[in-house]
């Protein structure tokens, strides 16, 4: 693309400043995973952390979106076809080295908050698996509607569970 009218520049800048509240919400998650083994999510700072954190990023999520359909618009691309890396190749050199930029530490901070989730999800399943074994002995061993005596899931999963996924 070699010409870019001023709106598609417009609609560019304001993708690079959607790119940054990525990154700030992105480190905010980092800091919430790292303080839940530490103070636990009953804590009810931690529960209202969690709900603002989530709330911001379906926002900023919403706002790319609407950002990534007006460029493919200016383009004629179809908005299933937009992505960061497909921009970057068709964005002017100044811009593209921003998008570039931003992408590298995006995936950065995703891959640290994925090694946090499973640090997180080890802390939560054993003390689960402790909180089982310790009321099992004081109380007798019970178990609930998802989980056994022992602390594994009950559940039948067969027909599927439901899940949602966010970009």
């Amino acid at each position: 693309m070699n010409y870019l009218d001023q709106a598609a520049s417009e609609t560019f800048a304001l993708l690079l400043v959607n790119l940054e509240q990525e990154e700030s919400r992105l480190l905010a998650v980092a800091s919430l995973l790292t303080d839940v083994s530490t103070k636990g999510v009953d804590d009810p700072k931690m529960r209202s952390r969690m709900a603002a954190a989530e709330k911001l990023g379906v926002a900023i999520a919403g706002d790319r979106l609407k950002l990534l359909l007006e460029l493919g618009h200016s383009m004629n691309v179809p908005s299933d076809h937009i992505t960061l890396t497909m921009l970057i190749a068709v964005a002017p050199p100044e811009i593209s080295a921003q998008l570039r930029a931003a992408q590298k530490r995006l995936r950065i901070l995703t891959r640290r908050i994925q090694r946090l989730l499973a640090t997180t999800t080890v802390i939560v399943n054993e003390s689960l698996r402790l909180y089982h074994t310790v009321l099992g002995g004081l109380f007798g061993a019970s178990s609930s509607d998802r989980y056994n005596a022992s602390g594994t899931q009950s559940v039948d999963f067969s027909y599927g569970s439901r899940m949602e996924a966010r970009s």
